[in-house]
């Protein structure tokens, strides 16, 4: 049932070499795993630079039908909220603009620091506090809100990355007030992130798809339960659901048998594969197909 599952899916977050730490493979092999195991396609993400490139390249090279993303992290290597940024990324392909991830300041209050190998080199300023969404007063930065716009008249995907909840949530509601805008709530259980299931309740309100990512089971002090994303793709119905690996750590091995394990431990948790599919093959459609 597994490996039926898995023909046709598509993984909307993993990541590869080259990058600033070592990964589990690079993008080359990366592909080659996943279109050998019958996936349609792969979005790969970078949290220092566009990976834009990587997909052209791979999806010049394979002509089976198999199809990679790309997308763009907007932490301090690429300026931050950077609207200059997004217009080049959006305009070579970037199929999803994600906020700040590393450099997030809910990321370092969750995290404490930054961590190896991002702790040896220069990511950040010297005593930054790390990036928010909002200006002084609790209203969005003016680049937030232009980089919004720039997603919205694209008919891109906004990745939340890192922000805290109460971030998503204005987040949202500002992107769905000045447009229709596509949204993803990146690993929503992750600790990082941390999303109750009213938060993620309030977000599907406004339009967005939940991502569960399997790596939040796997981390190495803050692991949640397999149980607890079952109970929470249930909460909020599998039909705003995506599931995702967020692999590419060296020390998890293959993405492709950590996307297998999730769909195997999901689907003996009493997640149906019906469910299953609706995450792994409608809404990642859903949510990347070309509109343009």
């Amino acid at each position: 049932m597994v490996n039926e599952l898995l023909q046709g899916a598509i993984e909307v977050h993993v990541h590869a070499a080259p990058d600033i730490g070592e990964r589990a493979s690079d993008f080359i092999a990366l592909a080659r795993e996943y279109r050998q195991a019958g996936f349609a396609g792969v979005l790969i993400k970078d949290h220092f630079q566009p990976s834009t490139d990587r997909a052209y390249a791979l999806n010049h090279l394979g002509g089976d039908g198999f199809r990679v993303w790309g997308g763009l992290v907007l932490n301090r290597p690429v300026g931050g909220f950077n609207p200059t940024a997004v217009a080049v990324a959006v305009e070579r392909g970037a199929r999803v603009v994600f906020m700040p991830t590393s450099a997030a300041r809910n990321h370092l209050i969750r995290v404490g620091r930054l961590l190896p190998p991002y702790d040896r080199v220069r990511v950040m300023d010297a005593g930054d506090e790390g990036m928010t969404i909002f200006g002084p007063g609790g209203s969005l930065l003016p680049e937030v809100v232009d980089i919004i716009d720039q997603v919205i008249a694209a008919r891109r995907v906004l990745g939340t990355g890192h922000l805290s909840p109460d971030e998503c949530i204005a987040l949202a509601e500002t992107a769905q007030a000045r447009g229709s805008c596509r949204i993803l709530v990146n690993h929503a259980s992750h600790y990082i992130s941390n999303l109750s299931v009213a938060d993620q309740r309030r977000m599907v309100a406004l339009g967005a798809l939940i991502e569960h990512s399997w790596v939040a089971t796997k981390h190495q002090h803050h692991p949640i339960r397999p149980e607890a994303i079952a109970e929470q793709i249930r909460a909020v119905g599998a039909e705003h659901c995506i599931l995702s690996s967020d692999y590419g750590q060296p020390r998890l091995g293959s993405p492709v048998a950590g996307f297998r394990d999730m769909v195997a431990t999901l689907l003996d948790l009493g997640i149906t594969p019906e469910e299953i599919r609706t995450m792994i093959h409608t809404n990642p459609r859903r949510l990347l197909e070309e509109v343009n």
